[in-house]
């Protein structure tokens, strides 16, 4: 599951797995967090956990 919450060109993204990540799963989420701020143009915030906001919450 995940969440993103955007202020400004900032880019909050929550992230919650269902299991541990490995290392090259983290990277390519690294990744497609970054691709998803460049394509809204923002600047990306990742945080793996619990989602706090929102109707998930």
């Amino acid at each position: 599951m995940w969440h993103q919450r955007r202020s400004g060109r900032r880019l909050a993204v929550t992230v919650v797995p269902r299991a541990p990540l490995t290392a090259t799963q983290r990277a390519e989420l690294d990744e497609q967090v970054e691709r998803l701020a460049y394509v809204l143009e923002g600047t990306a915030e990742l945080t793996i956990g619990r989602v706090g906001v929102g109707p998930r919450a």
